[in-house]
């Protein structure tokens, strides 16, 4: 057979029962994770333009948009939620395949699951494949090739998740699941240049996958037929987007380790290249209660990928012009972890992007490529720094892995009603904001998704 086939044999037998309890619990708060950061970021520019252009549409359906009281047809329902969990680099992350999953996987979902009126424990299995496909297709396509070609991974391998996660919600069989990932494969997508130009075109690449994703699956469903073998043959996906590829991952322990665990849930607003880099610079802060006045200087050294996203270039780097330049600063990220004690939305708001005091600090700050760090990955994804007092100490912090990180440094649940709440709250009442969180957490136990669709609704006076 081949990679794509057998793959697509995986997902069509794969069924509630056969996930380990460890899955479905690490499944579940990164539901709880995507809610929350979509219900804030449902308010910022980006996601209100989304909105605008879809009401403008006039195509109304079955599906939430997320804190909105009008229902949309599923494929536009999941454009405007995978839109809305983009613009402050909150939504979940795995390293080792460079790439956002929930954020193309969880809208394919919310939307089939209302229209469908489908059960918690077909909504979760099909969750999870789509959350094997996107980390397996990233760590096969060899994110750092992958960028460097001018593809944003979140996207490209977002939309063949989009696809599964349709496909085994629809039921399709095993040639219209081949065929859906095909056509999904001529409307992969999503350049990296938004890095560089600062635009909301991020936001929209999970979206825009999830949305594809869907119609993908319908039109296998109707019989309309693709390329088969997409993801290893000639012109297919692997070919065609890197030039050094590892197609042996896909199915690689298939069934047996599940790569979904090793998602890990952001607590900095920032690109996770950072934040190994910023957990080491607020671990020496509060350890040792510095203020901004007390730093001589801070030394940064990270990996060399962390470095291309994050460093450089470095003018540019070291003077962010907007708020996506200043989530992909480790210096504008550093400063307002030292000023600050975090960093976190509030600390990347555009009042700080000219704020002398913040400058003061980029100034102060340097950073560095070590290629000892390297040697330790992929086991470990680690950054060091050193700041220098100005009484003359030295205080240095290591950090193996970022903390969140699914597998190695995962948060407590405390941590994450930490995170969920407040962002949550945004949108929502504190009761709604706690409802949603019960249905969440127990998702196994819904019968009709509609249940829990009906609480991510606009709430009356909101």
């Amino acid at each position: 057979m081949g990679i794509t086939s057998d793959y697509v044999d995986f997902c069509l037998s794969l069924k509630y029962a056969d996930l380990p309890a460890e899955v479905i619990e690490a499944i579940k708060p990164l539901g709880l994770d995507f809610i929350g950061t979509a219900a804030y970021g449902r308010l910022e520019n980006s996601s209100k333009t989304m909105l605008s252009f879809i009401q403008s549409l006039k195509l109304w359906g079955d599906c939430t948009v997320i804190g909105t009281r009008t229902k949309y047809p599923e494929y536009y329902a999941a454009l405007a939620n995978g839109t809305f969990v983009k613009p402050n680099e909150l939504d979940d992350v795995e390293t080792s395949a460079s790439l956002h999953p929930g954020a193309a996987v969880w809208p394919v979902i919310l939307a089939l699951g209302e229209k469908y009126h489908l059960d918690g424990k077909k909504l979760l299995t099909s969750a999870v494949l789509g959350y094997e496909t996107i980390i397996r297709l990233g760590q096969a396509i060899n994110a750092g090739e992958h960028y460097k070609r001018g593809f944003h991974p979140s996207s490209t391998c977002g939309h063949f998740a989009a696809a599964v996660a349709a496909s085994k919600l629809l039921n399709l069989n095993k040639q219209q699941m081949i065929d859906a990932l095909g056509i999904a494969g001529s409307q992969t997508s999503g350049s990296f240049r938004y890095i560089v130009a600062g635009s909301w075109t991020k936001a929209f690449h999970s979206g825009w996958a999830a949305h594809s994703g869907i119609l993908a699956a319908y039109l296998a469903q109707k019989g309309f037929n693709a390329p088969t073998d997409f993801f290893e043959a000639q012109y297919g996906f692997l070919q065609s987007y890197s030039q050094d590829t590892y197609p042996e991952l896909i199915l690689k322990d298939l069934g047996k380790v599940y790569q979904t665990v090793r998602t890990g849930i952001k607590i900095h607003t920032a690109c996770r290249a950072e934040h190994p880099a910023l957990d080491a610079v607020l671990a020496i802060v509060r350890e040792n209660d510095l203020k901004p006045q007390d730093i001589h200087r801070a030394d940064i050294y990270m990996i060399e990928h962390a470095f291309k996203l994050v460093v450089e270039p470095e003018e540019a780097k070291r003077a962010p012009k907007n708020i996506v330049d200043a989530m992909h600063s480790v210096y504008f990220g550093a400063a307002m972890a030292i000023l600050k004690r975090r960093a976190f939305i509030e600390e990347h708001r555009e009042k700080w992007l000219n704020a002398p005091e913040v400058h003061n600090l980029i100034k102060r700050t340097y950073v560095h490529h070590d290629p000892e760090l390297d040697k330790l990955r992929p086991e470990k994804d680690p950054a060091r720094a050193i700041i220098y007092t100005n009484d003359g100490r030295k205080l240095e912090k290591f950090v193996e892995v970022p903390h969140g990180d699914g597998l190695r440094d995962p948060i407590s649940m405390e941590e994450l009603r930490g995170k969920y709440e407040p962002l949550a709250r945004r949108i929502f009442s504190k009761k709604r904001v706690q409802e949603i969180e019960k249905k969440i957490m127990s998702f196994e136990k819904v019968r009709d998704f509609r249940e829990v669709a009906g609480l991510l609704g606009r709430e009356g006076g909101k």
